[in-house]
């Protein structure tokens, strides 16, 4: 990686050119009179002018401080030129203020050496762990470097162009106003999120958001161009504290890193500054939704949006979570771009089990990889492999049976399920099984050998204790993560054993915890490798007591009854969904596992909670839940009737229609016909925010409707650049689209939908559709339509 240079002199500003070309215009205007005549005149205590300082001054090496010298010279130069004739701008104060400006910016372009010098550290130290797969599994197999199996994923959502100082190659459309537009669902590269501004990013459970963010942060150290944002990757809890924000900075690093240099200065002072004169700091800020309690992550949210007031920024941020509440995310104000990640289509997903399998020296990875699509799409997984994380699990999982099969089947008949068991039936169930390959891999690996050798000398049989101990520890770190209670949750911790000292003892614990796979280390501390294992243990934990965790699982349930009734009655938008739909299916699983009935809960839920509960129902369905099919069933009932009522809240609407869709049932896609033929019928209320969101508001502190036709957008746009779902259905969206974006939002961005999609690989018949719907909105507006083709 090339390294950065210290910046010389002729690495000018525009504002130093400004200075020194007025400085040469003036000097000639005066008919360049010799330096002698200049060094006659005093500061006013007799001190004249050296001749290497004006000399400096005038060819562009240095900028004169404030100091009657200067002032005298200007005056004196004004003077003669004028006496001869010449009209030159202002006055002494003209020629000040451009003198003030240009030493403004030489110290703002030329870098003490001390923090270059950090700075340099800090990218060395980055550049060693940003390569290194955070995936599971041990030494024994072969973890691939995260850039030989990183594959960017498509997005959907809206960009703010005043947010973004360079073109947004995700966009199929560059012109716009400032106001927002409608990401094309291309591929988002970390190029482009590198140097697009502010950003949140939203997917759901295992959705690629830290891979996305870790993609960014190498593609920064790998080109420090000196206007390259450079990167920093800290947890969104990083920034819980009241510190300033380069202290809190700086203590993550300093935690994650250790000392950047031998004499550790105070790194804070990094951060405060800019990193190079042309490039600021990008915050990649991960796990905002692991912040339980809202009101701290409604405090990083103020600190991040505090960040988009600047003109000039030291930091700007790339955020990502699960999907919150829009009233929550609007803290972040309407200049930052929002986008959602979108799951993995078929292409993509062979793609990645490809590379997965050619790093981990599997025969005949293209085979391998049809054979893992095939088995998965005839299982109860079809839809959740194609989430990135759950991709990495099946992926690692195959290749690891196929390295331990000795007997059996031929290796072109192996599937990612275990031969001699049950294949699951859930996600977790899948996560069971997964958790339980890992733990048999610890076994089989030097783990057990390694902490017997280590204790025998203490005594004897202390094996099972430590590896029991270490279990708990685990779990019990799952159910603080998961739980709004984090910090009362009080466990009964087990001693240590009387015959070996406590810092043996903890050593040995912590080997054993990293040894599971689950966790890894981060600034210090252990934190799972990624938060739907913490859930899925966390729910194990749980239910190790039966009667304690019935009574969990029914406040769960109703409490997620009387939220979705809450939100769809005060704030009914696409973006409310409830955060923790992901924790709240492991604990389905699990009751089922052990016999607790829910299915009796969830129908009175669907009865009772209208649109809010069935969609969760739904959603948990497709999530790869075990839901019961009559609770699922009237469920799809009730999302039928949402689809199709002309008095629905509009977002509602599209999201009933996208469950129907994925769902695979026909009045979804007939509900969104009817949607594209009346879109502007969408039924869009303006209602109340709350006070303490500053989002753009109307008069009488309403939410500004442009803003409501964003979230709409967002929803249908789910729909159209969902390469899994019908054609028909994909081009109706995309018609839809268009018509909200002309009435509404004036973008352009419903043209580039169905631009985009008229380009697809769809069927013929729906290519020739999206072609006469693209001609037809191009007459609508009176605009030439650009060149198309067919692909």
């Amino acid at each position: 990686m090339a390294r950065d240079q210290a910046p010389g002199p002729s690495d000018l500003s525009a504002e130093e050119i400004q200075f020194f070309k007025a400085c040469r215009v003036l000097l000639h205007a005066a008919g360049n009179p010799p330096r002698r005549i200049l060094m006659e005149i005093e500061d006013g205590r007799g001190n004249a002018a050296a001749r290497s300082s004006l000399s400096e001054w005038f060819s562009g090496k240095t900028i004169p401080k404030e100091q009657p010298h200067f002032k005298g010279i200007v005056q004196k130069l004004l003077k003669i030129a004028r006496d001869n004739g010449r009209s030159l701008p202002g006055d002494y104060m003209y020629y000040e203020t451009l003198r003030k400006r240009a030493e403004k910016a030489r110290r703002s372009r030329v870098q003490p050496p001390r923090q270059r010098e950090l700075l340099l550290a800090y990218m060395r130290r980055a550049e060693l762990t940003a390569d290194r797969h955070p995936a599971p599994g041990l030494a024994r197999w072969p973890v691939p470097a995260f850039s030989k199996v990183y594959r960017p994923q498509r997005s959907v959502g809206w960009v703010s162009r005043a947010a973004s100082p360079v073109p947004d190659t995700h966009l199929s459309g560059q012109d716009g106003p400032a106001t927002g537009h409608i990401a094309d669902g291309a591929v988002l590269h970390p190029s482009t999120v590198l140097h697009g501004g502010n950003c949140l990013v939203l997917a759901g459970p295992g959705g690629g958001k830290s891979s996305l963010l870790r993609a960014v942060l190498m593609e920064g150290l790998r080109v420090p161009e000196a206007t390259t944002p450079v990167p920093v990757l800290l947890p969104a809890r990083a920034l819980e504290n009241e510190h300033l924000l380069p202290l809190a900075i700086a203590e993550h690093v300093k935690a994650e890193f250790g000392p950047l240099t031998e004499q550790d200065p105070d790194t804070a002072v990094l951060f405060a500054s800019r990193p190079r004169p042309d490039a600021h700091w990008l915050l990649l800020v991960d796990g905002l939704d692991e912040i339980i309690d809202p009101a701290r992550r409604g405090a990083v949210l103020g600190r991040l949006a505090a960040l988009t007031a600047d003109d000039s920024p030291v930091h700007q941020f790339v955020v990502t979570s699960r999907p919150l509440p829009a009233w929550e995310l609007d803290r972040l104000g309407n200049k930052v771009d929002r986008l959602e990640l979108q799951p993995f289509d078929r292409a993509d997903l062979r793609s990645f089990a490809v590379d997965w399998f050619k790093i981990g020296d599997v025969p005949s990875p293209e085979q391998q990889a049809e054979h893992l699509l095939a088995q998965t799409e005839h299982s109860n997984f079809a839809a959740l492999v194609r989430v990135p994380f759950m991709a990495t699990i099946l992926c690692d999982l195959h290749r690891q049976r196929l390295a331990s099969e000795e007997t059996g089947p031929a290796r072109g008949d192996v599937h990612p399920f275990p031969v001699d068991t049950e294949r699951p039936d859930s996600r977790g169930a899948l996560y069971q099984w997964f958790t339980d390959m890992l733990q048999e891999q610890q076994f089989e690996a030097d783990l057990r050998q390694r902490v017997e050798a280590t204790l025998a000398t203490y005594d004897d049989d202390l094996t099972n204790l430590a590896i029991r101990q270490s279990r708990q520890r685990i779990e019990e770190m799952a159910v603080r993560q998961v739980s709004k209670d984090r910090d009362g949750q009080a466990f009964r911790k087990e001693p240590c054993p009387q015959s070996v000292p406590p810092t043996v003892w903890e050593a040995v614990l912590r080997d054993i915890m990293l040894g599971t796979g689950l966790l890894t280390e981060q600034a210090g501390r252990l934190v799972f490798l990624h938060q739907t294992l913490a859930e899925y243990l966390a729910v194990r934990h749980l239910a190790s007591k039966p009667p304690a965790f019935a009574r969990t699982v029914r406040s769960v349930l109703k409490a997620g009854l009387l939220q979705q009734v809450r939100l769809q009655m005060a704030h009914p938008q696409s973006y409310d969904r409830p955060e923790g739909d992901s924790y709240t299916g492991f604990l389905l699983d699990r009751a089922a596992e052990i016999e607790i009935d829910c299915a009796a809960h969830l129908r009175r839920m669907v009865a009772h909670g209208g649109f809010g509960a069935s969609a969760f129902v739904v959603r948990q369905h497709l999530l790869g839940t075990r839901i019961d099919p009559d609770a699922v069933k009237d469920a799809v009932d009730v999302l039928a009737k949402e689809a199709s009522a002309s008095r629905a809240m509009g977002w509602c609407r599209i999201e009933a229609i996208e469950l129907l869709v994925k769902y695979g049932d026909r009045r979804g896609s007939d509900a969104l016909a009817k949607v594209a033929a009346t879109s502007l019928r969408l039924r869009i209320p303006r209602y109340q925010a709350p006070e303490d969101v500053t989002i753009g508001a109307g008069a009488g502190g309403y939410w500004h409707d442009l803003r409501q036709y964003q979230y709409l957008l967002t929803a249908l746009s789910r729909i159209a650049f969902d390469p899994d779902l019908l054609g028909t259905a994909r081009v109706h969206a995309a018609i839809a689209m268009e018509a909200v974006e002309r009435k509404h939002v004036h973008d352009g961005s419903g043209l580039d939908a169905l631009r985009a999609i008229s380009l697809s690989a769809l069927d013929p018949q729906d290519r020739k559709m999206a072609r006469w719907a693209l001609a037809t909105a191009y007459r609508g507006r009176n605009t030439p339509p650009q060149p198309n083709r067919d692909s």
